[in-house]
């Protein structure tokens, strides 16, 4: 098959345990990117913090994609215009920043290049440590939110989010999205937005077919674009349900150049 296509998962996937891209993979993808092959990097980060890893792949100016907040959001890296965005409604955005205050769950609400936060909080602050984004304490989020915000997250430990996930999974049909992009962060979306719709989205901007398209993950957000993709790629440190979608699974891991392997068996 002739790929056209490289759609690619940040944390634990492209990047390694220091949240760097690895001197190997970055060769295999520059080497992707000189065949003709779009690259293009897919992350439930935030815009403003993806930006840093497109400029050390792209080499010049060729207009290049990336898919943010899960797939809410598309960009074109050359001229950083927004060409897809579908926000969360806000009156459903208010009624989870309610439950996670009730269950002593610290909410983040999305806008711009800036999450925002009820109070400060370690959580928020190692947040925008790794993320690189800045945050704003604003009081009530409930009365703050007026406009579709493109995410709410929850950021807690793993053992209270999985305590809430089932009832919000319940609550969330037909209404919105949910699911962990990491343990600790559990992340509320429209309910049409996950990786795979950003993926489609821009396979038919692109008119590249989808069986033309590779994507690769790790987590359980990646699952729908692993699905939607003709080669859909789990690293070895997936979760099992991540594997268990993928058409191939990896012999290396995040830590080990994993995406070195991609591009060497779709070249």
């Amino acid at each position: 098959m002739n790929y056209k296509m490289l759609v690619i998962d940040l944390d634990e996937t492209l990047l390694n345990s220091d949240s760097q891209i690895s001197p190997k993979n970055l060769k295999a993808l520059k080497v992707a990117v000189d065949r003709g092959i779009q690259v293009v990097l897919c992350s439930g980060r935030p815009t403003v913090s993806m930006k840093k890893f497109t400029g050390e792949i792209y080499r010049n100016k060729e207009a290049k994609y990336l898919i943010s907040f899960n797939g809410a959001a598309v960009h074109e890296v050359a001229t950083e215009k927004e060409i897809y965005h579908l926000g969360l409604p806000a009156n459903l955005a208010r009624e989870l920043v309610k439950f996670a205050r009730e269950n002593a769950i610290v909410a983040q609400c999305y806008r711009g290049e800036k999450f925002f936060v009820e109070k400060h909080c370690e959580e928020a602050e190692v947040y925008s440590r790794v993320a690189g984004m800045q945050y704003e304490v604003v009081g009530n989020l409930e009365d703050f939110i007026q406009e579709d915000p493109l995410k709410i997250l929850f950021n807690s430990t793993h053992e209270k989010l999985k305590i809430v996930f089932p009832e919000l999974k319940r609550l969330s049909q037909n209404y919105f999205h949910v699911s962990f992009s990491k343990l600790i962060h559990l992340e509320f979306l429209h309910k049409d937005v996950n990786k795979g719709a950003g993926l489609e989205y821009l396979s038919n901007h692109l008119d590249i077919p989808l069986n033309q398209v590779v994507s690769v993950g790790d987590s359980f957000n990646d699952i729908e674009m692993i699905q939607k993709a003709g080669l859909g790629i789990a690293v070895a440190n997936a979760r099992d349900e991540v594997k268990a979608a993928a058409n191939y699974v990896t012999s290396k891991d995040n830590d080990n150049d994993a995406l070195s392997e991609v591009v060497d068996l779709i070249l």
